[in-house]
């Protein structure tokens, strides 16, 4: 809130245009030299689930409250964004970051954010078919992380795109850390094409047009530079195609881990992974949704699979803006062994959703 305060006293100083909506409230000044805009987003999510080794659990969750704050200031070309989660269990920042349009198409980013890996990821979980992201997005480790990256447009440009960037490493932390943690550097990197007209970070067709398709190629190192020893990498290719209604998408994954205490290069291969998702758009109304996700362990004596079956449906009221999806899914882990420990976990959502 501070944050807004700020910008409306700069915008009192400004000539103003006033609030609009588009993808949220702006303000903007007339001069076009500053512009806020807010969004907000909640879920409500009701889950009952039933596995092999306990009684069913079932609860009433809010998974998500977000408050967002983007614009430009000063310049289009200096852009910032700042987003808040207020859910069920906990309050954090998920994004802070400042944008710097240095020209000839290249942009710096500095701050908290998304790191440039794994089209599912980098999908909002407000334009995505079913419920919730699959299990093999936390498995090769998505998400945010602090660092400065070098892009073109990320998961916001049409065309060409590409991202390189440097992170600490350690993820948003889900709780206070009293003591500062050493710097785990990770260099990711993300290369991708998309054909003219294509939402490529939104599941959902609701165009209904011709053919339009994106791929893209990503990577994650570890190079162990703060001698902890256990450096890693992880590589993915993800694709997804639009055409008439139907939407589709899929991913491939592997991830390797040092095996040598001081030998970086010595790197072997730990698990691969696999998932795709299809839905169909029904008079822009209804969304019916199937989903695969599979990891592999590489050690077949000793290593863990993951499978991830699910479907549902969502109703549409006013595209993502107000929506209600429902999805049914079983996910069964199985540890490798002499004698396979197998665990199945059932699981029923419904989920209301508001965003603007």
């Amino acid at each position: 809130m501070l944050h807004l305060a700020v910008m409306l006293a700069i915008s009192w100083g400004t000539p103003a245009h006033g609030f609009e909506y588009d993808e949220g409230l702006v303000l903007d000044s007339d001069d076009g030299r500053f512009l806020l805009r807010t969004g907000m987003r909640v879920q409500v999510r009701g889950t009952v689930l039933a596995n092999n080794n306990g009684a069913p659990g079932h609860d009433i969750t809010v998974p998500r409250g977000r408050l967002a704050f983007t614009g430009h200031a000063w310049s289009e070309g200096l852009g910032y964004a700042f987003q808040a989660d207020l859910n069920s269990e906990r309050a954090q920042m998920l994004d802070y970051y400042l944008n710097y349009r240095i020209g000839a198409g290249v942009q710096l980013r500095a701050g908290q954010y998304k790191k440039p890996f794994n089209r599912h990821q980098l999908q909002s979980t407000n334009a995505l078919a079913l419920v919730e992201r699959a299990f093999i997005d936390e498995h090769y480790d998505g998400g945010r992380d602090i660092g400065l990256m070098f892009h073109n447009g990320i998961a916001k440009k049409t065309g060409f795109e590409w991202a390189i960037g440097a992170f600490n490493g350690h993820g948003v932390p889900l709780e206070a850390v009293e003591e500062p943690q050493r710097v785990h550097p990770l260099i990711v990197a993300r290369v991708g094409l998309s054909t003219p007209g294509m939402e490529e970070y939104s599941q959902v067709d609701f165009v209904r047009g011709g053919f339009r398709g994106a791929v893209a190629l990503n990577t994650q190192l570890d190079f162990d530079a703060d001698r902890s020893h256990d450096g890693l990498t992880r590589h993915g290719l993800d694709a997804i195609g639009k055409i008439g209604g139907l939407g589709g998408q899929f991913a491939i994954f592997t991830q390797t881990i040092q095996a040598q205490r001081n030998a970086w290069a010595d790197q072997e291969i730990v698990d691969y992974g696999l998932h795709v998702e299809a839905n169909f758009v029904v008079d822009e109304k209804l969304a019916p949704a199937i989903r695969y996700a599979r990891v592999i362990a590489a050690d077949r004596r000793a290593g863990t699979d993951i499978d991830e079956m699910g479907a549902g449906f969502t109703t549409y009221f006013h595209k993502h803006a107000v929506k209600w999806g429902h999805d049914i899914g079983q996910i069964t882990t199985t540890v490798n062994g002499r004698n396979d420990q197998v665990e199945n976990a059932l699981r029923v959502r419904s989920q209301v959703e508001l965003s603007f």
